[in-house]
C-alpha cells in the first residue's frame, strides 16, 4: 500500500509543479476547478446520494458556482469569503 502511494506521489509531483508554475492563470484556474469538482463528486458519493440525476445536478451547481466566483471582480472576493 505504501509503495503505491509513493509511486503515485512521484508521478503527481511533476504534474502539480507544472500546473503551479508553468500554466497561465486561466488554465491554472480550470485545473484547480477540475480538482474541486472531483472532490465534490467524492463528497456526493460519501454522502450516500444514489440518484444519478441529483448527483449530476449538484455537480452542475458546483461548477456554476465555481465559474460565477471566477468571473467576479476582485473587489467582491472578500465578501464572497465572508459568506463562505
Amino acid at each position: 500500500m505504501l509503495k503505491a502511494r509513493v509511486i503515485t506521489a512521484l508521478v503527481l509531483l511533476p504534474v502539480a509543479l507544472l500546473i503551479l508554475f508553468v500554466l497561465p492563470e486561466d488554465a491554472f484556474a480550470m485545473s484547480v476547478g477540475l480538482i474541486v469538482l472531483v472532490g465534490a463528486w467524492e463528497w456526493i458519493r460519501l454522502s450516500g446520494l444514489v440518484n444519478r440525476v441529483l448527483t449530476w445536478m449538484l455537480l452542475a451547481l458546483f461548477a456554476g458556482i465555481l465559474v460565477w466566483s471566477y468571473r467576479l471582480p476582485p473587489v467582491y472576493v472578500p465578501m464572497l469569503l465572508g459568506i463562505g
